[in-house]
């Protein structure tokens, strides 16, 4: 029953037809920003409060200055958030042509509501949305409307229908007083949907919004069923056929099922069994005799049935191997055991190889299994292996090893011997004292009881300083003699290490010091506290010597101290540098012919094939003329990168005349997060090297402080090692806790590390210490699936090789390869059918959540499921079909599943047609076609929204059970989360992350703080959800067209027809006939460089031949989205070494290669990443093949610019000036777009001149510093980082010595960065400062100020800019003296001609000239005598034609100097007119009291904005700025005043903007 009003008067604070309705006029009916519920009692919506809801604490809250017409407000930086493409403090300015205005919707947030509700908002969020006068909107939910307020030009509010009919409804807004909606994105419908909450009492299971969550082995829409079990059935095998099979044959078992979608997994404690999904078969290639049987257990499970099939696999050991002797090796210093495999009766062998298993043991613990491991047969009928010796401190040790079968690990019967005697050396002391150039020193050795057969001691580091002279060997000792090379060289303490050899392949090192004589540490001190430089008499400048006092040094100062003071260039000599002679460079000991070069700074780079790259810097000086370059020949073994795992690979071609670098490796060589800090056996070999008495010594202890991991040794002793000898240690990888990245354009999850460890070297017949590395790998990836991202280091600068495997028929191997990642993804897609259409709610986002957690209770892998389809889509690149596209033929882009089908023609066992492959094939065949694509997108934001890593250490059901039943409507908060909750949620830390996600995503989906502009570097979550939903959808949809169950089950069915037809048991597709390495140096690379694609290719079958090899290079970007088409190449010839193309024999190697330079069309803004491609054809058995050879992409980078303007004072006295802020200053800027990094000034070298003497001026460094920050006396300047278009200044401070002042001439200025690198772009400029203006005003010459033909120029040291200035001269002034009111002023105006030459006039002329809309001119004027004693300068304007004053010049660019006895006023002006627009120049100086001018004033007469015609107006549009200044240096608050009283403009009384209201 209703109650109505009948007697026509409400109750105050009521009204409406009931009296039902409460009344808040007085509140201005809540701001529309809440609802009135009682007279005068505002409920305000979310983020407003106050008492009429008019206040806003919302990130949508207007706080900033402008309304953001085309962007969103910060809060936090009270500044608009441009959308892309608008610009300016309100986003109004349109950066762009053509830059869209039209009002748009692109989301609302919630998008579901319950049918019945209260109080609840959906929030529009949209682009350009207008603004209306009272900013109210009607909201329509089908055919409901509701109240809507604007928010921001983002964000509309509306309310929810408190009632509404269940459904979907379509969704519009249309601003207040207009009948037009605002339409949406890609004018697609926009639904809001109003649902039936879950029946509480009908649901069995969890109700969460409209849908009811089932527990575990429940279905139904209320949960109502139970799901039955599946009808377990186990089948034991019998069969001896089955059971039983022979060792090496290849063995194949078929499960017999009735359905083609039968789940098949298999569990086995065969480790490389192999099973068909498709055909429902296991295979084993090669199978492994053992004692004990196999088991095998085969699931086979469809919708009724699950099959267990299980059998007991007996595979019969056939052979034994049987251990020979275990002798000396004679070619190194290890032990080789040879041996024999004997068969068992009746039995073959099919297999070129078999594994053998051996256990080592010592005398050490007899009783213990020292280490064990399997290797391969040489052959069929033999083995052998070699032992290095085992690193040891133990004199003699005896090593049994155990040769097995590897099925037999109980045989102990089959063992061989051998002895390992270590030579021992103990020095009597660890200090050695040097006199008069030699030293004596005794060890304690054990060289005569283990009978060392050739006894030698090398010194390994420092070869050049110290040599061994003789070597007395007795029975128990050995005596030694050391000399000097040089006396004067060897510093007080040197740090020696010594390595004995017993024979001709190893020893042991010891590492001592020599002390000098006079070991007492110098005192060495700066006399004065600053740095005095004397320079020569001779007519070359900057001969420079170091004044130093030095306290109780015998000989001279060590040579690294000296480089660590040395910093300008200069030698420490008693008398003036000798005259200096043309320099010759030598390489490798023979002179060149060079021309004669001038002494400084040079880069020396030398890129080849056959060696490792070099680019060192070289400082030519009188001293230091020559000039060694010691070339690495590339080391045989190198890492190379296959697409899946690094492995390292021998690699052939390069000149095989040159001797080889010594290369020492470690086997293993690539270790995996598995395996650190782990207790490893390795081999150290010393694999090659120029002569066989080259002598080396691994360095564990010198490996680089910033490494990201370690190589710890079990033993501390270290070996020596001759030419390919070698040891095995124990050692131990563990990562370094203090490592921090130092390559800031690395992504941060790079995976693959290469380390080193250095070994030292030395080499017969050269007194010199040389180092290598020993290099190893660290894979940090948790699965091969991982996209491999090499970490560069400062050893790892170039790109790892790749290699590719030329196969027989590369399509099919493919296939087949492919074939290997297969999942059975329809075995969890059961949720697919309770997931909507088109919605976007926390529902939707929780049954999403559902799906992902079927797979991973499935054991479904859907990151392996994506390496699937991203195998088969690289199809048709790395296997191109060999017929060539015709001129003719329309250039397309097909999917990849269409050249799948086309490759799979050509495949011998699948010659059936497409339909063949596909019998519903209809006009929906392309969408068939993609509809893996469609799938691999999915996924792709399926892991976006929900990352595995949130789901790995959830086990089980009924975690999810327990989740579902925290988020349910009848949890303590709904679907958010409460930590109360988790207290009874007893593993909610398995799936912390997701809980955590849960709570951000359901805080999102209200809509409230949602942002539809995000930071680029991060998509909003919501997007990413919505992006999911319209991937689903579209799979859905196919799924349905289809007439298949779900997406899952479509796409197996699909896998089932394409790999169902391989037969990979029989078919020789993937047998290898060539390996090729791809090469690029270098990997990283400036715009300006080239580089070097190579690849070496090596026939590896034993008789057949490969013809006719061809090879096609292209560029490909390698970002899709990039637009690099003014990138262009030029790529060279290609040249061949090793071998021609035409005929490669079997167990041959060829070598291609190509330069190329890249071209670009303008300059290089970021880094860029482009893709070598290599296509290869060649014959084989009369049939032509192609293949793409892998090779690494390239990182181009911007070349580095750098510009260096040193300005320098004309006069440098010899006191400290207090007119000269500092003597010279160098403006560093970086010019480029590359970041400059490690700036190091190696020279600053000033030219002074005697003014007397006229010769070299002698000077001396008072103080250095960089951005006014004091560094020091020393000019030794390092800047660590200088961004793009960012200035860094050094200022030195120098004073003249003896007393006279001095002519500053010049300055050489060398500087590195990134480390010995010169900047591509070097430019360096010297001026003369004439005049300093102010802080921001300098005058600048480039010759001496004296000099009339000088050019002057306008420089601003904060910001660098410098202009050329234009003099201008006086032509006639007119005084005047006025009064207005009590104020008198005295003003002069004054008219200027330009002083141009005849080519500037012409440049004024020219079209460029003609552009200028500004110039800057230097002008002056007599300063008046007649004034007032108050009476000063207050402005200056510079008057425009028609005598209005056109702007106001900076009083700081004004000053005063005297020119004899009169004082003359100067002035410059940067904002003058051009030469183009007015020869003349006018300017109006006015003198008086600064009391009588302290009011803000206008840099402008008046200001002229113009409004196109064509132009969008909004509200609040910014149309232009005024700008008036204080004298007082206060700030200017601003007001508008119109004469007409229109209200069309509002000027921000802060910034001076004036607006459109």
């Amino acid at each position: 029953m209703n109650a109505t009003n009948t007697s026509g008067a409400c109750p105050l604070g009521f009204y409406g037809e009931s009296c039902d309705i409460p009344d808040c006029n007085s509140l201005r009916n809540c701001s529309n920003a809440g609802y009135c519920i009682h007279p005068n009692i505002c409920k305000c919506a979310p983020n407003y409060f106050g008492a009429d809801c008019s206040q806003c604490s919302g990130w949508f809250c207007n706080q900033c200055d402008f309304f953001c017409v085309h962007g969103q407000c910060d809060a936090i930086t009270k500044s608009c958030r441009c959308r892309k493409g608008w610009s300016g403090a309100a986003c109004d300015i349109c950066l762009y042509k053509n830059c869209s205005t039209e009002p748009m919707i692109k989301m609302i947030l919630p998008q579901t509501a319950e049918w019945i509700n209260e109080n609840e908002y959906v929030y529009v969020h949209g682009t350009d949305l207008p603004k209306t006068d009272d900013m109210r909107y009607h909201c329509l939910f089908g055919g409901i409307s509701t109240s809507g307020n604007w928010l921001s030009s983002e964000l509309i509010r509306c309310s929810i229908p408190s009632r509404a009919k269940p459904g979907k409804h379509v969704f519009n807004v249309i601003p207040y007083g207009s009948k037009i909606y605002v339409p949406n994105e890609n004018a697609k419908t926009v639904h809001f949907t109003f649902f039936i909450p879950c029946d509480q009492e009908k649901c069995q299971g969890f109700c969460f919004g409209p849908i009811c969550l089932c527990k575990n082995f429940q279905s139904g829409q209320n949960c109502e069923s139970t799901i039955q079990q599946l009808q377990n059935r186990t089948e034991e095998l019998k069969d001896q056929s089955i059971i039983k099979s022979k060792e090496g044959e290849l063995y194949i078992v078929q499960i017999p099922t009735q359905t083609s979608t039968a789940v098949m997994k298999v569990f086995s404690s065969i480790s490389d069994l192999e099973m068909d999904p498709f055909k429902h078969t296991v295979t084993w290639k090669s199978p492994k005799g053992n004692i004990s049987p196999y088991s095998i257990d085969v699931h086979l499970i469809d919708e009724k049935v699950d099959l267990n099939v299980k059998w007991n696999l007996e595979v019969e050991p056939n052979y034994t191997p049987l251990t020979g002797k275990v002798e000396k090796s004679g070619i190194n210093n290890g032990y080789l055991l040879k041996g024999f495999i004997e068969y068992s009766n009746n039995s073959t062998n099919n297999q070129k190889t078999v594994p053998i298993l051996l256990e080592i043991l010592s005398s050490s613990n007899p009783n213990a299994i020292l280490e064990s491991f399997e290797i391969s047969s040489t052959s069929s009928s033999s083995f052998s292996h070699l032992f290095y010796p085992f690193s040891s401190t133990k004199e003699s040790e005896t090593y049994t090893v155990r040769a097995k079968h590897p099925g037999k690990k109980n045989d102990t019967t089959n063992c061989a011997t051998w002895t390992v005697k270590r030579l021992q050396v103990k020095p009597k002391k660890q200090s050695i004292k040097v006199e008069n150039g030699t030293a004596i020193e005794s060890y304690f050795t054990n060289a005569k009881a283990i009978n060392c057969p050739n006894f030698d001691v090398r010194i390994i580091k420092p070869a050049d300083i110290i040599t061994v002279g003789s070597i007395n060997l007795l029975k128990d000792k050995t005596i030694i003699t050391y000399v000097t090379s040089n006396k004067a060289e060897l510093p007080k303490i040197t740090n020696v290490t010594i390595a004995f050899i017993c024979d001709k392949f190893s020893g042991v090192t010891v590492k001592q010091q020599f002390l000098s004589a006079d070991n007492t540490l110098a005192d060495i001190e700066f006399f004065p506290k600053s740095l005095e430089f004397y320079t020569s008499t001779t007519n070359i400048p900057q001969y420079i010597m170091l004044k130093i006092q030095i306290n109780s040094m015998p000989y001279s100062l060590d040579e690294s101290l000296i480089s660590d003071t040395n910093i300008l260039p200069f030698y420490v000599a008693a008398s003036n540098p000798p005259y200096l002679n043309n320099p010759t460079i030598y390489r490798i000991g023979m002179p060149s012919a060079f021309y004669p070069l001038n002494f400084g700074f040079y880069q020396i780079s030398i890129q080849s094939f056959s060696f490792n790259p070099i680019s060192e810097i070289f400082h030519l000086t009188p001293n230091n003329s020559n000039f060694e370059i010691y070339l690495n020949k590339k080391p045989t073994n190198q890492f190379v990168f296959n697409g899946k795992r690094i492995k390292s690979e021998t690699i052939g071609g390069g000149d095989p005349t040159l001797p080889p670098s010594p290369e020492i490796i470690i086997e293993p060589s690539i270790f995996y997060s598995s395996n650190l800090n782990q207790n490893l056996f390795v081999n150290f070999i010393f694999k090659q090297s120029p002569s066989k008495n080259t002598t080396a010594v691994i360095e564990f202890g010198e490996q680089k402080e910033e490494s990201e991991f370690f190589v710890e040794r079990n033993v501390s002793m270290n070996e020596a090692l001759k030419s390919s000898s070698g040891y095995r240690s124990q050692i131990r990888i563990s990562r370094n806790a203090k490592y921090v990245s130092k390559i800031d354009y690395l992504p941060i999850y790079c995976n693959i590390v290469k380390q080193t460890v250095p070994f030292y070297y030395v080499v017969d017949g050269i007194e010199k210490d040389f180092v290598g590395s020993v290099d190893f790998i660290v894979d940090k990836r948790v699965s091969e699936l991982d996209k491999a991202f090499i970490c560069e280091t400062e050893s790892n600068h170039a790109a790892i090789p790749e290699l590719t495997s030329i196969v027989y028929d590369c399509a099919a191997a493919k296939i087949l390869e492919c074939r290997a990642f297969y999942q059975p993804i329809q075995s969890c897609g059961a949720p697919w059918k309770s997931i909507p259409d088109d919605t976007i709610s926390i529902h939707v986002y929780a049954l999403f959540m559902n799906l992902k957690a079927s797979c991973k209770l499935s054991d479904v892998d859907l990151k392996t499921v994506q390496a699937l389809i991203e195998c088969i889509s690289s199809l048709d690149i790395d296997c191109p079909l060999a017929k060539p596209v015709q001129e003719s033929e329309t250039p397309t882009t097909p999917s990849p599943f269409n050249s799948l089908l086309t490759q799979m023609k050509t495949i011998s066992s699948m010659t059936q047609s497409l339909h063949g492959f596909f019998p519903a094939l209809s006009t929906l065949e392309s969408q068939l076609i993609d509809f893996p694509n469609y799938m691999a997108d999915f996924l792709h934001h399926f892991e976006l929204t929900f990352p595995s890593s949130d789901f790995n250490n959830i086990r089980s059901q009924s975690w999810f059970d327990s989740f579902y039943s925290v988020i349910s409507d009848n949890s303590e908060l709904g679907p958010a989360i409460t930590f109360s909750e988790l207290e009874t949620f007893q593993s909610w830390k398995d799936g912390k992350n997701l809980i955590f996600r849960w709570n951000e995503t359901f805080e999102e989906l209200k809509g409230e703080e949602f942002e539809l502009i995000s930071p680029e570097s991060k998509e909003s979550r919501i997007l990413l959800i919505r992006k999911l939903i319209e991937k689903a959808d579209k799979l859905k949809s196919l799924a349905r067209q289809f007439a298949a169950k779900e997406p899952f089950t479509m796409l197996h069915d699909i896998l089932a027809t394409i790999f169902g037809r391989v037969d990979y048991t029989s078919s020789n597709a993937t047998e290898v006939c060539a390996k090729a390495i791809g090469f690029v140096e270098p990997g990283k690379l400036r715009e300006s460089e080239e580089f070097e694609v190579s690849i070496v290719i090596t026939n590896v079958m034993d008789t057949q031949v490969l013809q006719n090899l061809r090879f096609q290079l292209e560029m490909l970007h390698s970002t899709p989205t990039g637009n690099y088409s003014f990138i262009k190449y030029r790529i060279g010839p290609l040249f061949y070494s090793g071998g021609i193309p035409s005929y490669l024999s079997p167990q041959k190697t060829l070598t291609v290669s190509w330069k190329i330079h890249p071209v670009f069309d303008r300059r290089l803004t970021e880094a860029v990443k482009e893709q070598p491609n290599v296509i290869l054809t060649f014959d084989l058995n009369n049939k032509r093949k192609i293949q793409r050879i892998r090779i690494p992409e390239i990182t181009i980078l911007p070349d580095r610019h750098l510009r260096v303007y040193a300005l320098a004072f004309s006069d440098v006295f010899p006191r400290t000036s207090e007119s000269q802020p500092f003597s010279l200053s160098l403006h560093v800027m970086n010019s480029g777009f590359s970041t400059l990094k490690n700036l190091e000034f190696v020279e600053i070298s000033p030219w002074l001149m005697d003014k007397q003497k006229q010769g070299n001026a002698n000077f001396r460094i008072n103080s250095v510093s960089i951005d006014s920050k004091f560094v020091g006396y020393l000019p030794k300047i390092s800047i660590k980082e200088i961004q793009s278009g960012k200035t860094s200044i050094i200022s030195i401070n120098l004073t003249s010595l003896g007393g006279q002042s001095a002519k500053f001439k010049n300055c050489s200025v060398s500087v590195f960065v990134d480390g010995q690198n010169f900047p591509e772009h070097f430019d360096y400029k010297f001026f003369y400062v004439q005049e300093i203006v102010s802080s921001s005003t300098y005058i600048l010459s480039d010759k001496e100020p004296q000099n009339y033909k000088a050019n002057l120029f306008y420089f601003n040291p904060k910001s660098s800019q410098i202009r050329n200035l234009h003099q201008i001269q006086l032509v006639e002034e007119i005084p005047s003296e006025e009064q207005q009111e009590s104020k008198s002023y005295y003003t002069i105006l004054a008219t200027f001609e330009r002083l141009l030459s005849p080519e500037e006039m012409a440049e004024a002329a020219s079209m460029e000239g003609l552009k200028q809309t500004e110039s800057t001119i230097y002008g002056r004027i007599q300063y008046p005598e007649n004034l007032k004693k108050e009476q000063k300068l207050v402005r200056v304007y510079e008057i425009g034609p028609g005598g209005i004053r056109r702007h106001l010049l900076d009083l700081n660019n004004t000053w005063i100097a005297k020119k004899g006895d009169v004082s003359e006023l100067n002035f410059i002006d940067p904002q003058a007119l051009p030469p183009a627009l007015a020869s003349q120049l006018s300017y109006e100086f006015i003198f008086a009291k600064s009391e009588d001018f302290n009011t803000p004033y206008f840099g402008q007469h008046f200001y002229r904005e113009q409004i196109p015609e064509n132009m969008i107006i909004q509200a609040l549009t910014v149309i232009g700025k005024v700008g008036a200044h204080s004298p007082e240096g206060s700030k200017v608050n601003y007001s508008l005043v119109s004469q007409d009283k229109t209200e069309n403009f509002v000027i921000n009384t802060k910034t001076g903007k004036f607006d459109l209201f």
